[in-house]
């Protein structure tokens, strides 16, 4: 129920009970039903929920005699408001805390990661995502050692670890290029989590034409002295060397994988499996072999798995002072031909 509170500046109405000096602070109203009086014609008004005094003309019958006037000489004091001290606010703000149930519930499990990854299939893509996949490929091979063997140098040491970065991701442009204009440029996930870069029989992506067209010769002005040398000098020529040495006539018409990566968050859900089937399975049904070098002694098991055999091991020795020769191990899938039945069974067979 609302109630107002009136400040009265009138003079004093002598037909109504007087109130004391300093009472011209009318109390609050708490009922909203009139009262009337039987010595006065005070009126109680309702309006708009909130009461207020209405003095109305008093009549000489109503008048009273036994009250004194108040002395005009003298000024009531001062009306003092005293306002009682508030409580201090305290500002309290909610927080929710997360159970120990729902600790791990915005990220997904293993679980539901790996079911989801089971519905991600490979594509094939071209120039328009080579730069995406140029990055993804840069942050697999960022711990490489391979990878910075060309950047990391001993007369490289006046640049910093950002600038080998950016020439990192460009040497991954360059190579993507190259595989878009004569290899096969695989992807898969929501978001390039896995990469491989195949190359088909009969097909080179460090020709001429390859290095002019995707941009790779501007390592030549890129890289230091000493990085040309074992970029163009040591690992592509050491590359193909090896490659043709170990598969004989058999290297025009192989399967060469020169790339496979997977994102740190992606690994271990299947997808470098699904990347690599992709070609042995076009292999198999050409009887033609596949070849790759891995630079990780810990990649062998993996590969394995996936039916290739590991042959040999070459080394990258011109390396900075101090540091050990980088290995490169060659591996090799034979193409697995389907087992042909020569003879029906009759039953009768042991």
């Amino acid at each position: 129920m609302a109630s107002s509170i009136l400040m009265s500046n009138s003079k004093t109405n002598s037909n109504c009970v007087p109130t004391p000096p300093g009472a011209g602070l009318l109390s609050t109203i708490m009922v909203s039903k009139p009262i009337p009086t039987s010595n006065s014609n005070c009126t109680l008004v309702t309006e708009n929920k909130a009461l207020k005094v209405t003095n109305l003309a008093p009549d000489a019958a109503s008048l009273r005699t036994d009250v004194k006037p108040l002395s005009t000489t003298t000024n009531p004091p001062p009306l003092q408001v005293v306002i009682p001290p508030s409580k201090p606010m305290i500002l309290v703000q909610e927080v929710s805390l997360p159970s120990p149930s729902s600790s791990h519930s915005s990220a997904p499990s293993d679980l539901s990661r790996k079911e989801a990854a089971k519905n991600h299939e490979v594509r094939v893509c071209g120039w328009k995502e080579s730069k995406a996949i140029a990055r993804s490929l840069a942050e697999a091979f960022k711990d490489d050692e391979l990878s910075f063997y060309w950047l990391r140098t001993d007369d490289a040491t006046h640049r910093s670890e950002t600038d080998l970065w950016k020439l990192h991701v460009k040497v991954c442009e360059y190579v993507v290029a190259a595989h878009c204009m004569h290899g096969l440029v695989l992807s898969i996930g929501e978001n390039h989590e896995g990469v491989a870069l195949w190359m088909p029989p009969g097909k080179d992506y460090d020709d001429l034409w390859s290095i002019f067209r995707s941009g790779m010769w501007r390592l030549y002005y890129q890289l230091t002295k000493e990085g040309r040398r074992r970029y163009f000098g040591d690992v592509l020529g050491l590359a193909a060397v090896t490659k043709v040495d170990l598969l004989g006539d058999r290297d025009a018409s192989s399967w060469y994988l020169t790339f496979l990566g997977t994102l740190p968050a992606a690994r271990g859900l299947g997808y470098s499996r699904k990347l690599v089937e992709y070609v042995t399975k076009i292999a198999d049904e050409t009887n033609a072999p596949c070849y790759l070098e891995s630079s990780h002694h810990s990649n062998r098991k993996i590969y394995e798995r996936f039916g290739f055999d590991y042959k040999r091991t070459v080394y990258l020795d011109r390396v900075n002072k101090g540091t050990n020769p980088i290995p490169w191990e060659i591996m090799v899938r034979e193409p697995k031909t389907p087992v042909v039945c020569t003879s029906v069974p009759t039953g009768k067979e042991a």
